[in-house]
This record gives C-alpha cells, structure tokens and sequence, in this order.
C-alpha cells in the first residue's frame, strides 16, 4: 500500500483540492462507538482552528452516516491505491479514533490525533507513539476547545525532520516497501 502513490499535485487534482487549503483529514470511527453531538463538537473545533474537513468514511458505513457529520468533504471508498494514504500525503493533521492508521501518518509525515473510542485496553502500533507527533485523548466526549487545540497545536508540523528520524528508525526509507 506504500507504492506507487502519485505526486501530490495529482491527489489535490483527483478530490478537487487546493494546494492552499489547511486540511484535516479524519478517518471516520465506527458507528455507535460516540454520540452524534460529540462528535459535531470536534468537526466545529477542526474549523475554528481554520482546517478544511475531510470526512474518510467506510465502504459499509457510507451511507448510515448522518449529515451532520459529512464534513466539508465526505470520501468513501475501497480500492487501491488507498483513499486515507492519499488523502493523509496532502493533509494537515489527521484525526483517527483507536485505529491503527498512525502507522501511515507516520508514513505520510503527519500529526496524529486518536480519539479514543474502543473502550478495551488493548492498543495497536504503541510502540509508534510518540507525542510529538501523536496524541491520545482518552475521555474526548466533551472536551473544551482551548484543550483540543492545545493537543493539536502541541505537535510537530506536516513534514518536519523529526518524522524522518521516526521513519528510519521504524518504518523503512526505501522507495520501495517490498524490499
């Protein structure tokens, strides 16, 4: 999945995005694991903090989302290469929630916020976290604003050198993942 993925200048092209935009990209959690309005109070943080909303949804969850939580920009798909991957090597900042995408935010040189929202204690990919570049926000339903932009603007920057020690030291920096 970390082949052939195109310059950037074609993944703005291909979702009709500006260069210009701050965007943050959020891969959708699982339906039922949050309330709607909880929710909502993220989306409106995300844009107060001045980010375009891309709302990465799954194949099966597409269509049961409501509305109010499409985002500026609602993607959903399952083909190759990989919609989230393309979507995190043009974003800003990416929000997931318990996942085990913060293994291609690393990958895409982006920050990282978790939105915890399975309750087991299991964690995927823990020794990749890292808090300058991620952070985990256990108990999220409610957060103020002035505390969510903290977590964000806490981390280090889209492409900054410190991603590149993180790469190399645990993912590869080959330009070829087969290798």
């Amino acid at each position: 999945k970390y082949d052939n993925i195109p310059k950037e200048i074609k993944i703005y092209k291909k979702f009709s995005l500006s260069p210009n935009q701050k965007i943050c990209v959020l891969l959708f959690p699982k339906l039922g694991k949050f309330k709607e309005s909880d929710m909502q109070r993220i989306y409106s943080y995300i844009k107060k903090m001045g980010y375009f909303l891309v709302v990465k949804t799954r194949p099966k969850e597409y269509k049961k989302l409501p509305k109010s939580l499409h985002g500026d920009m609602q993607v959903n798909s399952n083909i190759y290469p990989n919609d989230s991957l393309l979507l995190m090597k043009i974003a800003d900042l990416c929000i997931i929630s318990s996942s085990s995408a913060n293994e291609e935010a690393l990958f895409s040189k982006i920050p990282c916020i978790d939105l915890v929202t399975n309750n087991k204690s299991y964690e995927r990919n823990k020794y990749l976290y890292d808090p300058k570049i991620y952070k985990k926000i256990e108990n999220w339903e409610g957060i103020s604003y002035k505390k969510f932009s903290k977590y964000v603007n806490s981390l280090e920057r889209k492409n900054s050198n410190y991603f590149d020690k993180l790469i190399k030291r645990f993912l590869f920096t080959h330009s070829n993942s087969s290798e």
